[in-house]
């Protein structure tokens, strides 16, 4: 499966939970999911794209 795709799930699965952890958490999640889709969009053919790994404290 592609990245792309892959992205398109998770940002579709996370939408669709959005009531059990709330706004808050899903939005803090979509945020890096979405950037994502926009570097895949704007990627190049035939250059990789780079992500990007975090984490974080709650």
């Amino acid at each position: 499966m592609q990245e792309h795709e892959q992205l398109k799930r998770a940002i579709a699965h996370l939408e669709s939970q959005r009531p059990a952890p709330g706004d808050a958490v899903v939005e803090a999640a979509l945020g890096p999911l979405r950037q994502g889709m926009e570097a895949l969009a704007g990627a190049e053919p035939g250059h990789p794209v780079r992500s990007q790994a975090f984490s974080g404290h709650i």
